[in-house]
C-alpha cells in the first residue's frame, strides 16, 4: 500500500537580514552553521567539495542565483540540469530541474551546495557546506510537500543511477502510529540497500515530532552495508541545545538482514536546525524580484528556517567533504561512522539518547583518529604513533652513524594511515633523535672521577685498582631495588709481563685491552685515549663488565684478548641515554721489529641487540635496524721511535657491519655498513724540562662511509587505497669528526702535577656543522 508523507519542516519561517560589521571579507559571514560544524575551516582544503555529486530527494530544485557560477564564487554551476529529474506518481522523468513548487528542496539543497560569494557587496558571503559540489535534484514531493513512499524509493534509485554519491532526504513520515512510521523506513529498505551496493550514503532528517525516532520501534530489512552508510540528524539551536521540536534517537535499533542490531543513537548526529541563518528564495519562481522584502538584495534573500530538514543537509555536505578528501571512505562506507565518532559530545553519551553521538565537528573529523600506522611492501603493519598521536618507538642516533640525517629527512613528509584507513602526511623525523651533545670539556669536568691506586714492585710486577663514584642523577632512573651498580677496576702485571684486567661500569675496556696488548706503561697504552681507533668496537660495549688479558709470546711479541658486555641497565655511566645490549670480543698481536719500530694488528667483534654501531632503539618500536647486528673490525697500530724521546704513533681500523632484512619496522632492510677510524700522535718527552711531556694528536673516530637502509613508504591510488613502497636512504652521516688535541703535562719533584690540554673537534659526533674548541687545565697532588 502506498502511503503519503510530508516534508519534515515547520510551516512558518521569517525572512531576515543582518548588516555586517566592519571586518575582513568572510565567505561564511552569514553561514553561522558552517562555523558551528567546522565546515568553514576545512572546506577550502578540499576545494569546497568540488567533484562530489549530491542527490536531493525532495520537492525538486529551482535554479536560483546561488547555484550559478556567476554568483557562487566556485566557478561551477551547482545544479546538474541534465541528470536532475522528477519521480512523481510512479515514474521518473530526466531533465526536469526547474520543478520546485514548494521551495523546501531548493532551500535544503542550498545548505549543501549553494553560495553567494559577495552577498552584501562588501566581500561577505553565505555558503553551503560543500559549495564546490554539484547536486542532482529529484522531485518526489508535490507543491504541498507530500508524496508517496514508492516515489521516494524510485527517486533514490534514480539519483544513484545518475551518479549521486551522497543523498539528502529531509523527508519522513508525517504522522501515524510508531509502527506506521517504522514501516515507512522498512518500505525504503530495498532502495537504500541498492544505494549502499553502489557505495552511496543516505542521510535522513531525524524528524520534528519531539519524540524518539519511530517511537522506539525496530526497523528491519536493511543490509549491514546500508546501515553503515545511513545517518540520521537531529536539530539543536546555535547554542547546541536540542531544539524543542527535534526527535531523538531513543532506545530503538535497526536489525539488519544478517540479524545484527545497531542502535539508532550510533547512527545519529546533531546539527543546527533551530533558526540559524540559511539562504534561499522567498518566491520559488526564479527571477521574481524581492528587492523590497526584508533580508533581500535584488533577487537574493537570506532567510531563516527551522527543522531537522535544515540540519540534515549539513551532515550530507560534511560527508561530501570527507569523501572528497579521502575517497577510501566511499568504498569503506565509514564516513558516517567517522562523523559520529568525532562528534562533539553534548553530555549524553552513555547517559541518555538525546543527542546521539553529538554535534558534528568537522575539524575533529579531518584530524587523525586512533593510532597511526604504515605498511611495508611485505604487508606488515607498523604502528608509528599511539592513540594520542604521540610518535613512539624511535631511534637514538649516535656513534658511527651520526644523527642519521638522511633517515630523518625521509620521515619528514611521511604518509601514515589512521584507524579509518585515511592517509595523512606527517613529520615523523622526531622518531630520529640525537644523543644530547656534551662537549669534551664539559664531560671531563662533570664525569665521575675514578680513584686509582697503583703498586709497583722491584721485580716488575704491578697492581692497580680503582673505583668510581655512582652517578646519582642516572641512578634515579634505574630499576627499582637496583641501587648499587658496580664500578670497579683491577689490573695486575706479573713478573713475566702478563697483564690481567677486569672491571665494570665506566672504565674503558679498550684502554685495558691496549695495555694488555702493548704492555703496562708503554707509550701506546698511554695514548689509548687519544687514539682508540683499532678498538672502537670494544668501546661500544662499554659500561658493563669486561676482562682483558695479554702476555708475551717471546721477547718481541705479545698477544692479547678481551671481552666485554653491557646492558641497557648499565646506561647510567653514559649520562643516562639509552644504549643497546652489547657484547664484544677483541684479539690482538704486536711485534717489535727493531729498537725503533713496533706494530700490531687487532680484530674486534661486536654483537648489538637493539643497536647499530652505537645508535640504539626499541626493538618493538616503529623504527629499528634489526634484532641483532654483528660487526667486525680489523686494525693496525704502530710506534716509531724517531729519537730516544720523540715517538710517532698511528692507529687505524676498518669496520664492517652485516646487513639484515626484517618486518614490522619502518626500516625494512639494511645493507652492510662500512666504516673506518684513524688516529696519530706525536709525543715528545722532556720537551722543555726533565719530567714534562708534550703530545699532539689527530683523531677521526669511527664513522660510516658506506651503507644504506630501505625505508617503507606509502602512497594512495585515486580511490585513496594504500600503496606500499620503499625508499633507499644513506646511513652515512653528513659530517666526519676530526679531533685535534695538544697536551702538555708536567710532574714536579714535590708531588704536584698538572696538565694543560687544548682540543678542537670539527663535525663533532659526526654531525655536520657541530664544532667545538676548549682548553682544560688539570692539577693534582700525589704522595
Amino acid at each position: 500500500m502506498q502511503k503519503r508523507f510530508s516534508a519534515l519542516t515547520l510551516a512558518a519561517f521569517a525572512a531576515t537580514f543582518f548588516s555586517p560589521c566592519a571586518q575582513a571579507a568572510d565567505p561564511n559571514y552569514y553561514s553561522k552553521t558552517n562555523v558551528l560544524t567546522g565546515a568553514s575551516q576545512v572546506a577550502p582544503s578540499v576545494n569546497n567539495g568540488k567533484g562530489i555529486v549530491f542527490g536531493s530527494i525532495d520537492s525538486g530544485i529551482s535554479p536560483w542565483a546561488g547555484f550559478s557560477a556567476a554568483y557562487n564564487g566556485q566557478g561551477v554551476d551547482n545544479i546538474d540540469k541534465i541528470n536532475s529529474g522528477s519521480c512523481l506518481n510512479g515514474s521518473c522523468t530526466a531533465g526536469l530541474y526547474n520543478t520546485d513548487q514548494n521551495g523546501h528542496g531548493t532551500f535544503t539543497a542550498s545548505q549543501i551546495v549553494g553560495a553567494i560569494a559577495n552577498f552584501d557587496g562588501k566581500g561577505n558571503g553565505i555558503s553551503g557546506v560543500a559549495a564546490g559540489g554539484t547536486i542532482i535534484g529529484v522531485q518526489v514531493l508535490n507543491a504541498q510537500g507530500s508524496g508517496l513512499d514508492t516515489d521516494v524509493a524510485n527517486g533514490i534509485r534514480y539519483a544513484v543511477d545518475h551518479g549521486a554519491q551522497v543523498l539528502n532526504l529531509s523527508i519522513g513520515p508525517s504522522g501515524g502510529s510508531s509502527a506506521q512510521q517504522a514501516g515507512f523506513y522498512n518500505l525504503l529498505a530495498s532502495a537504500v540497500n541498492y544505494a549502499a551496493s553502489k557505495n552511496v550514503y543516505v542521510v535522513f532528517a531525524g524528524g520534528n515530532s519531539s519524540k524518539a525516532l519511530v517511537g522506539g520501534q525496530k526497523i528491519t530489512g536493511f543490509t549491514d552495508a546500508a546501515i553503515q552508510r545511513m545517518l540520521f540528524v537531529g536539530s539543536t539551536d546555535s547554542k547546541l541545545k536540542i531544539s524543542s521540536f527535534s526527535n531523538t534517537p531513543g532506545s530503538g535499533s535497526f536489525t539488519s538482514t544478517t540479524n545484527k542490531s545497531t542502535a539508532y543513537k550510533n547512527m545519529w548526529v546533531m546539527a543546527d536546525g533551530g533558526g540559524a541563518n540559511f539562504f534561499g528564495i522567498t518566491d520559488p519562481v526564479y527571477g521574481a524580484s524581492n528587492s523590497n522584502a526584508a533580508g533581500c538584495v535584488g533577487y537574493i534573500c537570506i532567510t531563516q528556517k527551522v527543522g531537522t530538514s535544515m540540519a540534515a543537509p549539513q551532515a550530507t555536505g560534511a560527508i561530501g567533504l570527507l569523501i572528497a578528501r579521502w575517497p577510501v571512505l566511499i568504498t569503506s562506507g565509514n564516513a558516517g561512522k567517522l562523523l559520529a565518532q568525532t562528534a562533539k559530545d553534548l553530555g549524553s553519551k552513555g547517559i541518555d539518547n538525546t543527542y546521539g553521538s553529538g554535534f558534528i565537528n568537522l575539524v575533529a573529523a579531518f584530524q587523525p583518529v586512533g593510532g597511526l600506522t604504515t605498511s611495508t611492501v611485505t604487508g606488515s603493519t607498523v604502528a608509528v604513533s599511539s592513540t594520542d598521536g604521540k610518535a613512539s618507538g624511535g631511534v637514538v642516533a649516535s656513534g658511527a652513524l651520526g644523527s642519521m640525517p638522511h633517515v630523518a629527512a625521509a620521515l619528514t613528509n611521511y604518509i601514515v594511515f589512521d584507524s579509518f584507513d585515511r592517509d595523512f602526511q606527517m613529520d615523523l623525523s622526531g622518531l630520529v633523535s640525537k644523543r644530547p651533545f656534551r662537549s669534551s670539556a664539559s664531560y671531563a669536568l662533570t664525569a665521575p672521577k675514578p680513584s686509582v691506586n697503583a703498586l709497583r714492585f722491584s721485580d716488575g710486577r704491578q697492581l692497580a685498582f680503582g673505583s668510581m663514584p655512582q652517578d646519582i642523577t642516572s641512578l634515579l632512573s634505574r630499576p627499582s631495588g637496583d641501587t648499587t651498580p658496580s664500578q670497579h677496576f683491577i689490573s695486575f702485571t706479573d713478573a713475566q709481563g702478563s697483564t690481567y684486567a677486569a672491571g665494570s661500569g665506566g672504565f674503558p675496556v679498550a684502554a685495558s685491552f691496549t695495555e694488555a696488548m702493548w704492555g703496562a706503561g708503554t707509550q701506546m697504552s698511554g695514548q689509548s685515549y687519544n687514539l682508540g681507533a683499532s678498538n672502537a668496537l670494544l668501546n661500544l660495549s662499554g659500561g658493563g663488565a669486561f676482562l682483558a688479558y695479554g702476555t708475551p709470546v717471546n721477547t718481541a711479541t705479545r698477544v692479547a684478548v678481551s671481552m666485554a658486555q653491557s646492558t641497557r641497565e648499565d646506561a647510567f655511566v653514559n649520562s643516562g641515554w639509552s644504549q643497546p645490549d652489547a657484547r664484544a670480543m677483541g684479539a690482538g698481536i704486536m711485534h717489535t721489529f727493531s729498537d725503533s719500530f713496533s706494530a700490531g694488528m687487532t680484530m674486534n667483534a661486536l654483537n648489538e641487540e637493539s643497536g647499530l654501531l652505537g645508535s640504539s632503539y626499541d626493538n618493538a618500536g616503529a623504527i629499528r635496524f634489526g634484532d641483532r647486528n654483528r660487526s667486525v673490525s680489523f686494525g693496525v697500530s704502530s710506534v716509531l721511535a724517531i729519537t730516544d724521546s720523540l715517538s710517532f704513533m698511528t692507529d687505524a681500523a676498518i669496520t664492517r657491519s652485516e646487513g639484515a632484512g626484517f618486518d614490522n619496522s619502518i626500516v625494512t632492510n639494511v645493507t652492510p655498513i662500512y666504516g673506518y677510524s684513524a688516529g696519530a700522535s706525536l709525543v715528545q718527552r722532556g720537551a722543555f724540562m726533565k719530567h714534562d711531556e708534550l703530545s699532539v694528536s689527530l683523531r677521526a673516530p669511527l664513522s660510516a662511509f658506506n651503507g644504506s637502509a630501505d625505508i617503507a613508504t606509502a602512497s594512495v591510488d585515486e580511490m585513496g587505497n594504500a600503496l606500499a613502497g620503499s625508499q633507499r636512504v644513506s646511513l652515512v652521516p653528513d659530517g666526519r669528526e676530526v679531533a685535534f688535541t695538544t697536551s702538555y703535562a708536567l710532574q714536579s719533584t714535590d708531588g704536584l702535577n698538572w696538565s694543560l690540554t687544548a682540543s678542537a673537534r670539527h663535525d663533532a659526533d659526526n654531525i655536520a656543522g657541530l664544532n667545538e674548541a676548549n682548553v682544560l687545565l688539570r692539577t693534582g697532588l700525589s704522595f
